[in-house]
């Protein structure tokens, strides 16, 4: 699974990383109106690279964390923010109620 962070910060991102935690799973049916899909969130460090958007998305830009409230999140992004600015006191992993 790590390899396959490696590779979509790559891929996606321009970036080098290397995953440091698993902060949750998220798996509620109805996260993503797609349909059912299934995330595994890591932490990870930034290596090397300039962040370039790719093409899943049409827009990405640094975001203090303290401002992030103030940005628009598709899914259920913020409530995996929610999560990670509790990770960063207990370090604990999070699972979604589904």
């Amino acid at each position: 699974m790590e390899d396959a962070v490696r590779r979509e910060a790559e891929e996606e991102l321009s970036v080098k990383v290397e995953p440091t935690d698993i902060l949750g799973v998220y798996s509620d049916p109805n996260r993503d109106p797609r349909g059912h899909i299934m995330s595994i969130t890591f932490t990870a460090r930034l290596n090397d690279g300039d962040v370039k958007v790719g093409d899943d998305a049409s827009e990405i830009k640094w975001v203090k964390l303290d401002d992030i409230d103030k940005v628009k999140l598709a899914f259920d992004h913020s409530l995996i923010l929610t999560h990670y600015r509790g990770w960063l006191k207990s370090k604990e992993t999070f699972w979604s109620s589904k």
